[in-house]
């Protein structure tokens, strides 16, 4: 009885996903998922996919090599929703490409799994791709919502709303301004740019959305459709990817390296020709200032002044040589410091450069000169401790000045 009378619901009021021929259905939009050992936010997500007002989709998940998810999926009941698994850890460009290769919807719509969209998602995203087939791929609004984690329990920390605008190519060129979770886009668009490069492990949404607005028209709808979660613990740190850039700030800037040197049509190289030189150097400058820190921070030296020089070599700019002194200044090469804060400020001064200056020149006993680099200080809006240590330096220069025989320095 229980079974006829399932099969009589099922007749009248179709299941999402089913034709009336009672075969699975081509879903109109396709969303792609990829989870790593994170099944603890995985139900949320899914759940918010659950919930859109729009019904005719797919999720698309792929489980990269983590622990088990089958019963999270299992919970939904859902046929609209299918998990792949990956017998190991391919990182997330993988994921997404097997996730897209597995799909079969004309839009393509992408969510992380420790993140959540709202109810109204999906509709807005296909309402406009519907109404205006010009548009390729249309972009929403999105919170970024802060949560600390202590023990258990969790605690919304901060709100903020992110690239609430319309963006092209040329916003695209130096930094990323389209969040994971607020695209929806058409099929051809992840075909025509080859989808996700598999050599990166960071900044591969950034990555993509550059390549297919090199080549397509975006939209910007300025409503609030998801929110993209930045968790970390009490006292602890997070594990999500952009988390890499304080972990690994090297590893996690090789990636900008990576997807800057891409060269795009002629047209569009030229037309952004001093914008897309400008991004591939800094973030050559970027990755080999923070390879030199890396090389520093475990005793390699030498190293580390390799780097920070082919950093000043590739840009004449104050970041890198502001490294490097220090990194001389630690070293006891007080001389070749000073050299350094002092084309600093020839170049672009700050007041960190004239502590870091007066500080050389007490080292090499030249009070006098310590002194004239603190002078600007005085005019200078200095904190409490920035304060304090400009007092320990005047001492300092004072004590030297009254060892020494009268004598210019």
């Amino acid at each position: 009885m229980l079974l006829a009378f399932i099969a009589f619901i099922a007749y009248h009021q179709r299941m999402p996903g089913l034709s009336d021929s009672g075969q699975h259905a081509v879903p109109k939009v396709s969303v792609l998922m990829s989870t790593f050992n994170r099944r603890q936010y995985l139900a949320e997500a899914i759940r918010s996919v659950k919930k859109q007002t729009y019904t005719d989709w797919e999720l698309v998940l792929v489980n990269d090599g983590g622990e088990d998810v089958q019963s999270v999926v299992s919970s939904f009941f859902d046929k609209r929703i299918r998990l792949i698994s990956l017998p190991e850890n391919r990182g997330k460009s993988y994921a997404v490409n097997t996730a897209f290769g597995e799909s079969r919807g004309r839009y393509i719509a992408y969510l992380d799994d420790d993140d959540a969209w709202l109810p109204n998602h999906l509709q807005t995203h296909v309402d406009v791709l519907d109404q205006e087939p010009s548009v390729m791929l249309c972009h929403s609004n999105t919170h970024k919502v802060t949560l600390e984690m202590d023990d258990g329990s969790v605690r919304e920390v901060g709100r903020e709303q992110l690239y609430a605008r319309p963006v092209s190519f040329s916003d695209l060129i130096a930094r990323n301004e389209i969040t994971w979770l607020s695209v929806v886009h058409r099929r051809e668009c992840f075909d025509a740019v080859g989808g996700m490069d598999e050599r990166l492990d960071a900044l591969v949404d950034f990555d993509l959305w550059r390549r297919i607005a090199a080549r397509f028209s975006f939209r910007h709808i300025p409503v609030h459709t998801g929110d993209y979660y930045f968790r970390f613990e009490k006292g602890g740190s997070h594990a999500q990817i952009t988390g890499r850039m304080a972990l690994d700030p090297a590893g996690y800037l090789h990636n900008h390296v990576l997807l800057s040197r891409k060269r795009f049509s002629k047209l569009l190289e030229h037309e952004h020709e001093e914008a897309l030189r400008r991004s591939r150097r800094d973030a050559a400058v970027s990755f080999l200032i923070a390879r030199g820190r890396s090389f520093c921070n475990a005793g390699r030296v030498e190293r580390a002044r390799v780097s920070l020089r082919l950093a000043i070599a590739v840009d004449s700019g104050a970041g890198a040589l502001r490294e490097l002194g220090r990194l001389e200044l630690e070293q006891g090469r007080s001389a070749e410091a000073l050299t350094c804060f002092e084309r600093c400020l020839s170049i672009a001064p700050c007041l960190a450069d004239h502590f870091y200056a007066a500080k050389a020149c007490l080292a090499l006993r030249k009070p006098h000169r310590a002194l004239q680099f603190m002078e600007p200080l005085d005019r200078g809006d200095l904190s409490g401790e920035a304060k304090k240590l400009m007092h320990e330096y005047r001492v300092e220069a004072h004590r030297i000045l009254s060892s020494l025989q009268p004598e210019a320095d």
